[in-house]
């Protein structure tokens, strides 16, 4: 290839890692998740109900993943919405609709969830679930960094 084809691989390489490391960090600074863990209060929840979920409800998770929005497209899963109840500190019961799905394969998990809920309005709830929160944001950085660094290896070649 000549070095101008490997300057424009580079700079596409480049853009591209770019956005992902923009959209990781979108994907972190927009959730609740964090504030609620670092101010809200911890308590046990348990699954209550399930709802078998539209696959255009969730469909807008793969937009920035396009190979994985075919796959879940062609592939027959049963995912399901889910509404958490728990117990706030002073007693009281809230339930609330999982902003996440849990799939067919998780649908036996009933008890022991951990849910952070703002303790003044309980309302504002969200159940911790690690690859949620720390698996998506991780992928997309470290694509991320690979994304760019081949594309300045490829700019400087």
């Amino acid at each position: 290839m000549k070095k101008r084809e490997f300057l424009g691989i580079g700079i596409f390489f480049i853009v591209t890692g770019l956005f992902m490391l923009a959209i990781g960090y979108f994907y972190i600074s927009s959730n609740d998740y964090w504030e609620l863990k670092e101010n809200g209060a911890l308590a046990d929840g348990r699954v209550v109900k399930y709802q078998l979920s539209d696959k255009d409800d969730n469909g807008l998770q793969f937009l920035f993943l396009p190979f994985a929005y075919i796959a879940y497209q062609t592939i027959e899963i049963n995912d399901y919405w889910v509404t958490v109840e728990f117990i706030d500190a002073s007693g009281d019961t809230h339930r609330f609709r999982n902003d996440f799905v849990l799939s067919s394969s998780q649908k036996s998990l009933k008890s022991g969830l951990k849910v952070y809920y703002d303790s003044q309005n309980p309302s504002r709830a969200i159940v911790y679930d690690f690859f949620y929160f720390y698996g998506v944001p991780l992928v997309l950085t470290l694509l991320g960094i690979f994304m760019v660094f081949m594309g300045y290896v490829a700019v400087k070649s």
